[in-house]
């Protein structure tokens, strides 16, 4: 248990999930980081220990239904609230044109970008509902910008997949 807020921020060894992981640590939020490296995530707790951040790393995969619920189960546990829950986690894991995407490529995609965040915020609202306050915490999330950007992504992809069709 802590007396701080806690933050969880998916996807934070690099990039943006870091950059907002070390925001809310110096705003004074306890901060758990995952990702998938763990050798990565392990680095970036020191990094924000060391700016006087006290961060913890969990590493699971947020497509894994399984591994989300006994994560944030473990966290809500130990810390006894999720005040704050990122949603960072995100990408297109790799590119193909249109013509060579497959079903499961497009399905992974869809679950790393989506998926995810509904099984997050479920997990974290049931840990919540437990406690008599779960209606007064704070709530951010990056899923419908994540949403927009992919749609975007993939709508600027075909439309140059039809431009190069209409070239040939």
């Amino acid at each position: 248990m802590t007396n701080k807020k806690v933050a969880i921020v998916t996807g934070a060894t690099g990039g943006i999930g870091f950059a907002v992981a070390k925001r809310l640590g110096k705003d004074g939020f306890a901060v758990v980081i995952n990702g998938i490296e763990d050798e990565k995530g392990a680095k970036r707790v020191e990094e924000l220990a060391a700016a006087g951040i006290d961060a913890e790393y969990y590493g699971f995969d947020v497509t894994k239904e399984e591994l989300v619920t006994e994560n944030i189960t473990k966290i809500g546990e130990k810390y006894g609230k999720i005040d704050v829950l990122v949603n960072n986690a995100g990408g297109l894991g790799g590119r193909s044109r249109f013509e060579d995407m497959t079903t499961d490529f497009y399905r992974s995609v869809m679950a790393l970008n989506l998926d995810s965040v509904f099984s997050l915020q479920e997990r974290r609202y049931l840990s919540l509902k437990r406690r008599p306050s779960y209606h007064n915490q704070l709530h951010f999330q990056c899923g419908m910008e994540c949403r927009r950007y992919l749609e975007l992504e993939f709508t600027v992809h075909l439309k140059l997949e039809f431009m190069h069709l209409q070239e040939h």
